[in-house]
């Protein structure tokens, strides 16, 4: 009798262990996710000697071709960039893309082909 009280207090303890186990995995998951560092876009981007990208780090931006500018508002969701024009007549444009050193590279996608910038 008395080593069934022991078991079922071994067990009581070990399950214990376990749900503070998964509480603190969990609990790190979330802080680690919240801190994660949000990727911003910022800046002029060349694409050619006619054409170029700004992004203001906010969620606009403007491409200027020639002496023409479209505006746009743009959305990072980790490595896609989604460019909205605010002219219904441009092409709304998905790419991914990545950032390396002063280059922004976007890789093909909707509305349009990917190239170094």
């Amino acid at each position: 009798m008395e080593n069934k009280k022991t078991n079922r207090k071994t067990y009581k303890i070990i399950l214990i262990i376990i749900l503070i186990v998964v509480i603190a995995v969990i609990g790190i998951a979330i802080i680690t996710y919240l801190n994660r560092p949000e990727r911003v876009l910022n800046g002029t981007y060349v694409y050619n000697e006619d054409t170029k990208y700004n992004f203001d780090g906010k969620g606009k931006g403007s491409m200027q071709f020639r002496t023409d500018e479209y505006e746009y508002t743009y959305l990072v969701d980790g490595e896609t960039l989604k460019l909205d024009f605010v002219d219904e007549g441009n092409v709304d444009a998905t790419y991914n893309f990545k950032i390396e050193g002063n280059t922004l590279t976007l890789i093909g996608g909707e509305g349009t082909t990917g190239r170094r910038i």
